[in-house]
């Protein structure tokens, strides 16, 4: 059996639910290892991947369109997301 890494977020309540793959047998002896990735890292998403639901395809033709329009706004750095995400949880400056 080769390695699966697993990244998940932990909860509010520092529960952890994993749901493992189906090609793990059960009675296996696995090792898992609490590693921290790093408090509110972003991984932004390669542009010229194809849309994964069909919501994310059509996003994608609503942002097609608005550009067409000339009503696309410029796109938010990810330090200006951040920041008007905690401005919308009411979060203080600090």
């Amino acid at each position: 059996m080769s390695p699966t890494v697993l990244e998940v977020a932990v909860a509010a309540d520092h529960k952890l639910k994993i749901d493992l793959p189906c090609d793990i047998p059960a009675g296996t002896r696995i090792r898992v290892t609490l590693e921290p990735l790093g408090i509110g890292t972003l991984h932004p998403i390669d542009l010229d991947l194809p849309a994964r639901t069909p919501l994310w395809g059509r996003l994608e033709e609503l942002r097609a369109q608005a550009a067409e329009e000339g009503v696309l706004p410029n796109p938010l750095s990810w330090d200006e997301v951040i920041a008007e995400a905690a401005e919308r949880r009411g979060e203080e400056d600090g």
